[in-house]
């Protein structure tokens, strides 16, 4: 048991004098400290050689791009103004258009003025009866000037003839429709119109557009010479089934 408890002792001995190892391990330690040093030194040259390196890359990109600006040709002010046109025309369309039945519906609005007389005619509009095949000629109101009268053989319509500012669908506008056109009824004959330039609709949303244009213009200060290019641009832009040029004349924009 003495051996035993001498022994057990040794082993405490032993287990309580590791200086030597303990030596070894504040060697280690600095080894350890040393390594990290070399770390920290090796990680902070290669961080700075890595922010050099792209601090030249922006700056070459930098200068790279302000070369590209100087050799790329700047957007004109004319293709600035068409650009500016598109964008009006586009939210003035949201605005105003409608599907080709809303669009059947409402051109009656203009085609009767009296309201009695304008659900009569809603009531017309799919009557072959009143067809291109039938129309059988024009005449004047014999006490009314503000109508006209539309015949179908033996049937007869009054429209209005108050004179149409924005394409509205009566008087001239109405008058050419019926006696040249090819329609089985009323509907389709007023449907044709629709996104054209006949659509009073699309023809006040374009008018508009054109306004606020040549609002812009006269303060930008625009020269005749980009104000001829401008409107010649204008014309080319589309607007429902046409273009702006067929809708509107654009004569205005160069004044």
């Amino acid at each position: 048991m003495t051996i035993g408890g001498v022994g057990s002792q040794q082993s405490v001995q032993v287990e309580q004098t590791p200086n030597i190892g303990g030596n070894a391990a504040i060697g280690n330690g600095l080894g350890g400290h040393q390594a990290q040093v070399g770390e920290a030194k090796g990680r902070g040259i290669g961080q700075m050689i890595t922010n050099a390196f792209q601090s030249i890359g922006k700056t070459l990109s930098n200068f790279l791009a302000k070369i590209g600006q100087l050799f790329s040709p700047r957007q004109s002010i004319v293709t600035q103004m068409k650009g500016q046109f598109k964008n009006y025309l586009e939210e003035n369309i949201k605005l105003t258009s409608t599907p080709k039945d809303k669009f059947v519906t409402d051109c009656t609005q203009d085609m009767v003025d009296a309201a009695p007389d304008r659900e009569v005619l809603k009531g017309k509009l799919n009557n072959p009866d009143f067809s291109s095949e039938k129309f059988t000629g024009i005449e004047d109101h014999p006490s009314d000037p503000s109508k006209f009268i539309t015949k179908f053989g033996e049937n007869k319509l009054e429209f209005s003839n108050r004179s149409s500012s924005n394409g509205e669908f009566r008087s001239d506008n109405l008058k050419q429709k019926l006696g040249e056109s090819k329609y089985e009824n009323l509907a389709e004959m007023i449907g044709q119109s629709h996104m054209t330039k006949d659509d009073s609709l699309l023809c006040y949303a374009t008018n508009l557009a054109v306004n606020m244009l040549h609002g812009d213009i006269n303060s930008e200060n625009m020269s005749p010479k980009d104000r001829v290019a401008l409107r010649q641009e204008i014309a080319t832009v589309p607007v429902g089934d046409t273009t702006v040029g067929e809708v509107m004349d654009l004569s205005r924009l160069e004044s």
